[in-house]
């Protein structure tokens, strides 16, 4: 087997290590579906500012994580689609901070409302909820995903370039 053969499947095998986790870590987790979110496997979910790589492995996990919603069917495509939004914006904004800041806003909308309509649940209080939760999340994976997880993985040396601006930054700021 060739170099790049070699590559692709490690590519490949970290992807669907990396949905499977997600998805294992959503379903287990009481908060996960509901008015009131805490999904703490959305940590995960923002590998894609570290690697664009992990766009579409992240879009699928949250199809995946999804489909175990009391909803079902509707939460796979309702939260797929508040992820495809949410990460247009994220991966385009520099400030990593502001950038998980407006994708937790487009969360709150897109799942609050679905949570609404689907359930009939207080439309602003559900907003803020989903908010809230997202963002909390959301400073805590830019955090630990760039001062903790990312620096020490060895799959991530062939992107090392993209990231030294940001790892330096987090090297500074310790």
């Amino acid at each position: 087997m060739n170099k790049e053969n070699k590559k692709k499947i490690l590519q490949m095998t970290s992807w669907a290590a990396y949905i499977a986790i997600v998805v294992v870590l959503t379903v287990i987790n009481p908060l996960s579906f509901g008015p009131i979110q805490l999904r703490i496997a959305d940590v995960l979910l923002f590998m894609p500012f570290f690697d664009k790589r992990y766009i579409i492995p992240a879009i699928a996990a949250v199809g995946l994580s999804n489909f175990f919603s009391p909803v079902g069917l509707i939460d796979v495509v309702g939260g797929m689609t508040s992820a495809i939004i949410g990460y247009v914006f994220f991966v385009r904004i520099k400030n990593r901070y502001l950038g998980v800041t407006i994708n937790s806003i487009v969360t709150g909308l897109w799942v609050g409302s679905m949570l609404h309509f689907m359930w009939q649940v207080p439309y602003v209080a559900t907003i803020i909820y989903v908010f809230i939760g997202s963002e909390i999340v959301a400073i805590f994976a830019v955090w630990f995903l760039g001062k903790v997880f990312i620096p020490k993985m060895p799959m991530f040396e062939d992107n090392r370039d993209t990231l030294k601006p940001l790892l330096s930054y987090f090297k500074k700021n310790r």
